[in-house]
């Protein structure tokens, strides 16, 4: 098969890149700025970004098997967006319909966490397993589930959409976004911080304050996923965004709450880990639309 152009459009910068059937790259992941003047500046830089990838690898959109978008959402199959909190200028744009006027190829579009599960499932750490969910950890919590290798969407196309659901009182995109870290690091101290300058400190042993606040963290994610796990049995949970650098910090406690809140055999089954595609994953994850 042919490689398919994948694009990642996040809140601040868009990544582009193109990928083979196999999950390797054709050259690098061009990045271009979002944007966040008006719909047709993003979709500029959509497109440029889209152009030095075709012309690093000497390609034509005519040559590739197709174009996967994952971006922020909400945003239909079409690729018109939605009212985004993170692209607010997007709303109403039918980025779709521009895309395929422009290259001829009517793309594939998804929300950001469907394709990080996608790309995981395909190419990362749920390779091999049946039920994948990956979760993203940054702004806000991102959730994508697929299952036998495609990405399961539900009813009406919202599974996974968990953002609003509460755990201690708080919304999970507050309670497990990099905010969520740093609110319970203010709770301890009264000091504001952000995750990264938590993570940090953790790093270098400063603070027992630092290392609570993530083992806090990560008893109330680990929560969140024992719902999840306890939900769909997944072989694996794989969590990814920037928060999930906590990782070594918040791991053992997350996945000690999660396992407690499982039967045993699905307790003794399920792994959690971070993501092995890193920052590939969006657009790998995008370009998978396409080749899977």
């Amino acid at each position: 098969m042919p490689p398919a152009l994948g694009i990642d459009i996040g809140a601040t910068k868009i990544a582009c890149a193109v990928v083979n059937e196999d999950g390797s790259m054709a050259g690098s992941i061009v990045v271009e700025p979002t944007g966040s003047v008006s719909a047709e500046e993003t979709a500029g830089n959509v497109f440029r970004a889209m152009d030095r990838a075709l012309a690093e690898r000497e390609m034509t959109a005519s040559e590739l098997a197709g174009i996967g978008i994952g971006s922020a959402g909400p945003i239909d199959p079409e690729g018109t967006y939605g009212d985004v909190d993170t692209l607010p200028h997007m709303h109403g744009y039918a980025l779709g319909r521009a895309v395929r006027q422009r290259y001829g190829h009517r793309p594939a579009v998804d929300n950001d966490a469907n394709c990080f599960a996608l790309a995981e499932a395909a190419f990362g750490a749920g390779r091999g397993e049946a039920i994948v969910v990956g979760v993203t950890l940054g702004t806000g919590l991102g959730c994508g589930i697929v299952v036998d290798g495609r990405i399961f969407a539900g009813t009406t196309g919202n599974a996974g959409e968990v953002g609003r659901c509460l755990v201690d009182g708080l919304m999970y995109d507050r309670a497990l976004s990099g905010s969520g870290v740093a609110g319970v690091f203010r709770e301890l101290t009264g000091e504001d911080c952000r995750a990264e300058q938590v993570q940090a400190r953790a790093e270098k042993g400063e603070e027992r304050a630092a290392a609570e606040a993530w083992r806090v963290y990560g008893a109330r994610l680990g929560a969140v996923l024992g719902v999840m796990a306890a939900v769909l049995d997944p072989g694996v949970i794989v969590l990814g965004g920037s928060v999930a650098a906590g990782f070594p910090w918040f791991g053992s406690a997350a996945e000690a709450r999660m396992r407690e809140q499982l039967s045993t055999p699905a307790a003794q089954r399920v792994r959690l880990c971070r993501s092995t595609l890193g920052p590939r994953a969006g657009c790998l994850g995008a370009a998978a639309l396409v080749l899977r």
